[in-house]
């Protein structure tokens, strides 16, 4: 199976209102640019810019533009939005709560690959 690319900010992040809005957030060892991350300030879920570094990663929480083309599908499948585990996050759902913050999700996530 051939490895990924490696992912950019550039290759996700398509515009935003200003630079210095992004933040860093915890993360999980090992998470990797394009993983989404939960931001616990609104309980939902954000597009890691970044590789994970001493338990953080960089995020752009409003007024941006993220292309999803970039973005395997399996990393959105991979999330759940309850407690339990059995409701899983969907593009659509990722689209409407972006739109509360001025955030625009563009483009189809990459199918697998077999």
């Amino acid at each position: 199976m051939p490895s990924e690319p490696y992912v950019t900010i550039g290759d996700i992040l398509k515009s935003e209102a200003d630079s210095s809005n992004r933040i860093a957030i915890p993360a999980t060892a090992g998470t990797k640019t394009g993983q989404l991350v939960k931001y616990t300030e609104r309980n939902e879920y954000l597009i890691a810019l970044t590789d994970e570094t001493n338990g953080e990663v960089l995020v752009q929480p409003h007024n941006c533009t993220i292309f999803l083309g970039s973005i395997p599908q399996a990393n959105i499948d991979a999330v759940f939005t309850d407690e339990e585990g059995s409701v899983p996050l969907t593009v659509a759902t990722l689209k409407t709560q972006g739109d509360l913050y001025g955030i625009k999700y563009i483009g189809t996530p990459k199918a697998a690959t077999t």
